[in-house]
């Protein structure tokens, strides 16, 4: 199980020698995920312009992995433990969610680990994506994510529940 919350942060600029980067700016999203590094200069002139440009992180956005329980395994074995955390400044939209999403399916399947579903709030971003990939309420014609999967689980629904049909 995936879950995710972005929490409050005291808004700075802060450089990292290791990277050669500064933290604390808004890092831009593709597909959903923050360009890595994205701050990067030997220039005080754009280093400059980045805090007229940019806006500072007010939030850290973090995203947990909780192993599932089986048999086999212990609760010692079980804990959860962050995958990743990343600045943000809260503009962005559901869709953004969902891409991120798509994207740690597809990288988490590559590496034999099942992703059995996504954990949120209800913050309506986050319930936007949710509703977008169970196909609730909602039509996107323009992306398909439940036919040709052969990956989704399968709930066979008892006949006599008939307020499920």
């Amino acid at each position: 199980m995936e879950c995710e919350d972005p929490t409050s942060v005291v808004s700075s600029v802060s450089y990292d020698t290791k990277t050669n980067s500064y933290s604390g700016f808004s890092p831009q999203l593709v597909n959903g995920l923050p360009i890595i590094n994205q701050f990067q200069t030997n220039n005080y002139n754009e280093l400059q312009q980045w805090f007229e440009d940019f806006d500072k992180s007010t939030l850290i956005n973090a995203n947990l992995v909780e192993p599932l329980l089986t048999n086999n395994s212990s609760s010692i074995h079980s804990r959860p433990y962050i995958i990743s955390a990343y600045e943000t400044n809260n503009k962005y939209i559901g869709i953004d969610v969902l891409r991120k999403w798509i994207y740690m399916y597809n990288e988490c399947k590559k590496r034999n680990i099942i992703v059995v579903g996504f954990a949120s709030d209800c913050e309506a971003r986050y319930l936007k994506a949710m509703q977008i990939s169970l196909d609730f309420f909602t039509h996107t014609p323009n992306i398909d994510l439940l036919s040709e999967n052969k990956n989704l689980f399968h709930i066979n629904i008892p006949p006599t529940w008939t307020f499920f049909l």
